[in-house]
């Protein structure tokens, strides 16, 4: 061989990219889009407004006390919102909602979207404890994450074939207690928890 072709089949080491990782640079841009998403949505919406019961932000460590108490990671978009938003319930000054079918008025508002700090002095104030609390009417795979007031429960399935899809639970249709925990009372929502935030809108005086 040559000196010119052994020249031409050498590479040059700022094209070597035997090292790289597939996929590292859209993994750490994926879930910054949906955090960008849902801020400026949120902002749309006028904002949310903390109880102030918790004087400090949600911590990796708090989300982690979920995912252990749950048996499954959090879908990222959920995360992200919880760390941003998530220490303690949080509201809107407005009224704020979905629309959904088998509702009255076919509009769902906002109450509250429950935070993962537990606080030892407001009995089911967290997710957790929000869990627990519809244990064995729902299945395992379901956490309730927003309410409205009136019992009912937004929640996200965190395991199996629809993970990261919102559902609204309506809590006068539970199931009789011979019954195996199903969703069968329980209507799609969004396909993820941000599709489910760009969804809201406000209903002021509608």
């Amino acid at each position: 061989m040559n000196q010119e072709e052994n020249h031409e089949d050498e590479m040059l080491p700022e094209y070597d990219f035997s090292g790289g990782v597939r996929g590292k640079h859209y993994k750490k841009s994926a879930p910054q889009s949906n955090v960008e998403m849902m801020n400026k949505k949120l902002e749309e919406l006028g904002g949310l407004q903390k109880e102030g019961l918790v004087s400090r932000a949600a911590t990796e460590e708090d989300v982690s006390y979920v995912e252990q108490h749950i048996g499954s990671r959090l879908p990222e978009g959920y995360r992200f919102f919880l760390l941003q938003y998530g220490s303690e319930k949080a509201y809107f000054n407005e009224l704020v909602g979905f629309a959904i079918e088998t509702y009255p008025d076919g509009v769902c508002c906002i109450d509250t979207f429950i935070g993962a700090v537990p606080v030892e002095t407001h009995y089911c104030y967290d997710l957790v404890s929000h869990r627990k609390e519809i244990e064995g009417y729902l299945p395992n795979n379901i956490l309730p994450v927003a309410d409205d007031g009136a019992g009912n429960y937004v929640c996200l399935s965190v395991a199996g074939d629809d993970a990261g899809q919102v559902y609204f639970w309506n809590h006068e249709e539970v199931r009789g207690i011979e019954e195996e925990p199903s969703c069968k009372n329980m209507e799609f929502v969004a396909s993820s928890f941000t599709d489910f935030i760009t969804k809201l809108q406000i209903y002021n005086g509608k």
